[in-house]
């Protein structure tokens, strides 16, 4: 911290970068901590679009299964 406060870079980070490094202090020990200001959100507003103009066709539900999806015997089937 001695050689910092004198305006050197010491001996550790010096032999760590040896293309060079500068360093500045300001000393603000006196002044009271403010946390820095959250930036501003703001939400999407817009709408969604679909490329093709193709709306989403969902899957039924049989509600006297236990609220299970029909399957298709037929079909290939997998488990995830």
């Amino acid at each position: 911290m001695k050689e910092l406060n004198e305006g050197y870079v010491p001996n550790e980070i010096r032999d760590k970068y040896k293309g060079g490094v500068s360093v500045g202090l300001e000393d603000k020990r006196k002044e009271a901590y403010r946390p820095p200001t959250p930036p501003k959100y703001v939400a999407y507003s817009g709408q969604g679009m679909s490329m093709g103009g193709i709306q989403g066709v969902g899957l039924s539900v049989n509600k006297n299964a236990g609220g299970l999806p029909t399957v298709d015997e037929s079909k290939p089937k997998t488990t995830i």
